[in-house]
């Protein structure tokens, strides 16, 4: 078991923003959360990535618990977040925002120049899955399209060399055919190596793509299982399907 979530909640203030949470991935998965707007599921990324401190409950990562350690520190271990929103530096070029992601390896006691070949290895492999990013590598990111700052986002987090990656929301604000693009680049990513923890508003194309999911309501898991039976689940279709 790669990640495991035991009996976590969460706080902001007096608002209880997560309530007794238990879940897992495994290495090798892509695992989806859905819900509604407002039901944890941006701070349950953000606890695992140690941006929120929990108030109960742990989270364990490769056989070690991570809860109390700093973002930097998590990083390092092997987990990357991909924000919702995109969150790429406008006054950086495609090719400055992706470097940024690998700058957790340059403190690791290795000599820097290995670790920039090494890096420079990594920014190919980046362009061959998402080729648009080489063709305007000397592009600043404000200039870039809601997909390409997507693509590039996604692409700063693989430079981590996570073996978990957390996406928020990775197809918001996207045309429809680009949302089919991302969802193809994430099936990709797993068949890679990395495992995905995948919190998306676009249940039908995350049902799909995922091998198991997850339903949170107002800070609980309600539903739980292998991501196709969700899709059929009638409970999971008038609530989040259309019907």
């Amino acid at each position: 078991m790669l990640l495991k979530l035991e009996n976590l909640s969460s706080h902001y203030g007096t608002v209880q923003a997560l309530s007794d949470v238990n879940l897992y991935v495994d290495e090798g998965e892509i695992v989806t959360l859905i819900g509604a707007n407002g039901a944890g599921k941006t701070t349950l990324l953000r606890v695992i990535s140690g941006l929120v401190r929990p108030s109960r409950g742990q989270v364990v990562f490769a056989d070690q618990r991570i809860d109390q350690l700093p973002p930097d520190e998590i990083v390092r271990m092997g987990i990357a977040h991909v924000p919702e929103g995109r969150m790429v530096f406008p006054a950086f070029t495609v090719r400055e925002n992706l470097l940024i992601g690998g700058v957790n390896r340059l403190d690791q006691g290795r000599p820097r120049e290995e670790v920039e070949a090494e890096m420079q290895q990594d920014l190919q492999a980046i362009f061959k899955l998402f080729p648009r990013l080489e063709e305007r590598i000397s592009q600043y990111g404000w200039s870039l399209s809601g997909g390409e700052q997507q693509m590039l986002a996604i692409g700063r987090g693989l430079m981590a060399r996570p073996k978990l990656l957390l996406l928020d929301e990775p197809s918001l604000g996207l045309a429809p055919f680009l949302v089919k693009e991302v969802f193809s680049i994430i099936e990709t990513i797993r068949e890679q190596g990395t495992s995905v923890l995948l919190v998306e508003q676009n249940a039908r194309m995350a049902l799909r793509v995922a091998d198991r999911a997850y339903v949170l309501e107002t800070g609980s898991i309600v539903l739980e299982g292998p991501a196709k039976a969700l899709l059929h689940a009638d409970e999971v279709r008038k609530a989040y399907l259309g019907g």
